[in-house]
């Protein structure tokens, strides 16, 4: 994650995300707003080559809006 709110964006299975040649993977990312103001950043999800695979890198934009408020309670 990289841009001026990428702190703010979370893979809740952590960074690293393993997806098969050819496969598919549904990716759920969280965003913890720290004001009411939109947020955005940048995913880049760099591919490892394999063999003989090729590895492309994807790019997707990211922009969040806070719709609800709620409030975490810490016990």
């Amino acid at each position: 994650m990289i841009g001026p709110n990428a702190e703010n964006f979370t893979l809740p299975k952590g960074k690293e995300v393993p997806i098969q040649a050819k496969g598919r993977h549904d990716l759920h990312v969280e965003f913890m707003g720290n004001s009411l103001k939109p947020g955005n950043a940048y995913m880049l999800l760099v591919g490892r080559k394999k063999d003989s695979m090729v590895a492309d890198t994807l790019a997707f934009c990211m922009k969040a809006t806070i719709d609800e408020l709620t409030t975490k309670v810490k016990a």
